[in-house]
């Protein structure tokens, strides 16, 4: 049986916080939650960002030969003109999948920014990434004399 690096990218997207400032003084901000009215998007959706996942995701080449198979979690904060930052994996699997997740989320086009107020916020969200290996029905190991 051959087994081929898959994902299986299954997004939860979830405002974990939304930041609004107010200054004090010169010296001092206050940071507080706020209601979101619209949460942050990749562009297209849902269904985008799947394809995107799976066009650029690189198996680690460790948790293949290992077999490792699971969930990576990324929190990131979407700024205000939809730049991700400070990506940050909570919950990860080791063997180079949390490294691969980082990376991607790096690689991403800019969001569409959260919403509070009718204004664009800076928005926590989370990513989930599972890596899962999948045989291939059907099809054989390619040799050297095949490729003659």
């Amino acid at each position: 049986m051959i087994l081929t690096a898959g994902v299986i990218l299954f997004l939860l997207i979830h405002p974990v916080f939304a930041f609004s400032q107010q200054e004090r003084g010169k010296e001092e901000e206050r940071k507080w939650m706020v209601m979101l009215s619209r949460e942050p998007e990749y562009p297209g959706g849902s269904d985008a960002m799947q394809k995107f996942i799976s066009k650029y995701l690189k198996y680690p080449v460790q948790a293949r030969e290992r077999k490792i198979t699971g969930k990576v979690t990324v929190t990131v904060t979407v700024e205000e003109n939809g730049q991700l930052t400070k990506p940050l994996v909570t919950e990860g699997i080791g063997w180079g999948c949390d490294e691969e997740a980082i990376r991607l989320v790096n690689l991403m086009p800019k969001w569409r920014p959260g919403e509070a107020e009718g204004k664009a916020v800076k928005t926590g969200t989370r990513i989930q990434v599972i890596f899962m290996l999948y045989p291939v029905v059907g099809k054989r190991p390619q040799r050297a004399s095949d490729s003659d």
